[in-house]
Parts: C-alpha cells; sequence; structure tokens
C-alpha cells in the first residue's frame, strides 16, 4: 500500500527466499488501487478488486480482476459489469468457472455468478437483498444474510444457482420475526414535471386500509 498516493498493489512473497514480486503488475507505469487478492482452488488464477486511474469514469469502482499465473495475464472480468463489489464478499466456484460476488444496484445488494467466460447471472430475486457472508467450496453452498422490505435480516443458505436450501438457520429470529409487523412496501414508478422517470418502495403502516387513500411526498 502506498499510503502517500492512496494506492495498492498485489504481492506475493517467496517464503523461502524472500523473494519479493509485483503480481499486479500489467506491464504499464499506471497508477492502480488493488486490494483483496483471492486464489482460485486450482491455485492457477488470482483474483483481486480494484480500479485503474486510467478508467474513464468520473466515479472509480472496486470491479473484479483475475491474472492467469500460469500465462500472466492479467484482464478485467465482465468489462460490462458496472457494480461496485463488497470487499472480500467474492468466492472462487470449485472448479474456478466462475465467482460469486455481492454489491449494490437498483436499490437493492444483489448476488452475481461471474464467470470466466465474461458471463453476468443475477442470483438474486427482484425486491429481495442479499449479502454473501461465506461460501463452502466442498459443497458449493452459499451462506448469505438476506432481507426484504417486509422482513428484518436473516441468515439464509443457498445452492450455487441460487435456490434456497435452508432459512432455518436462525429459528430464534424467525420466531422474532411472525410477531412483529413491518410496513406494507410497494415497488412504484413516476414521471416527475420534467419528464425524468423514477423508480422507488413505497411504505404504508400497517395499520393502513386499501379503501383509504394516504398522502405521498416524493
Amino acid at each position: 500500500m502506498d499510503t502517500k498516493n492512496k494506492l495498492g498493489e498485489i504481492f506475493s512473497v517467496d517464503v523461502e527466499t524472500g523473494a519479493i514480486v509485483k503480481v499486479s503488475d500489467m506491464g504499464d507505469e499506471q497508477f492502480s488501487f488493488f486490494l483483496s487478492p483471492k486464489a482460485s482452488p486450482s491455485g492457477r488464477y488470482l483474483a483481486w478488486l480494484g480500479y485503474r486511474w486510467s478508467e474513464q469514469h468520473t466515479y472509480r469502482l472496486n470491479r473484479l480482476w483475475v491474472k492467469d499465473l500460469q500465462s500472466g495475464v492479467t484482464r478485467l472480468i465482465a468489462p460490462q459489469f458496472e457494480v461496485e463489489i463488497d470487499p472480500n464478499a467474492f468466492f472462487w466456484s470449485k472448479d474456478d468457472s466462475s465467482i460469486f460476488a455481492s454489491g449494490p444496484t437498483e436499490g437493492y445488494r444483489k448476488i452475481f455468478k461471474l464467470g470466466m467466460d465474461d458471463a453476468v447471472e443475477i442470483l438474486t430475486p427482484v425486491g429481495v437483498e442479499q449479502k454473501i457472508l461465506d461460501f463452502d467450496r466442498e459443497a458449493s453452498r452459499l451462506v448469505i444474510l438476506q432481507s426484504t422490505p417486509n422482513r428484518l435480516e436473516e441468515i439464509v443458505v443457498l445452492d450455487d444457482e441460487g435456490v434456497v436450501l435452508d432459512n432455518e438457520v436462525t429459528p430464534q429470529v424467525r420466531g422474532f420475526l411472525d410477531q412483529v409487523v413491518l410496513p406494507r412496501s410497494f415497488d412504484i414508478e413516476w414521471s416527475s414535471s420534467d419528464g425524468v422517470d423514477h423508480r422507488g418502495v413505497l411504505f404504508l403502516p400497517s395499520c393502513t386500509q386499501d379503501e383509504h387513500s394516504v398522502p405521498l411526498i416524493v
């Protein structure tokens, strides 16, 4: 980490010789900020998050980079995928073919499956927020934190296709939630007077009756 310029690179250290090699070197002098390196199960690839200062954006996202340690080639996975990936919330699949990651988009934090072929699959259903906590690589099981506008957070287990396998990891919390009356929520869309389209979530108190109208302030 370059604390003066707030930059960071990935290095490897030979435990026998002590030799240090810059792994994130891409053969140029462009400044970068990289963090959270994770090796693939086979040891062939190394993934990390970060960005290069040369990116032509008014904002910079922690995107996913992978280096083939055999060929030495480093590339950005799924270049079209512009979501800020949560630090340390990404995990290699068992066969090196994809990486599971979570990050915020369209008002919700979602889980994605990013393929080494640059394919992107959204595993999170619409209206649900999910964040990866851990990954059981041998069993291909994701342990996640899940919530909806009508339900507080709970721990859930998914398979590698996003199917819920066990949502009873926190039964004591579930028992509490069943006694809590949360506001009702609705996804809404509207256009402002200047012609801009908007999307949002409308929350109504649980005591609100469907036949009654309520003021809406946006």
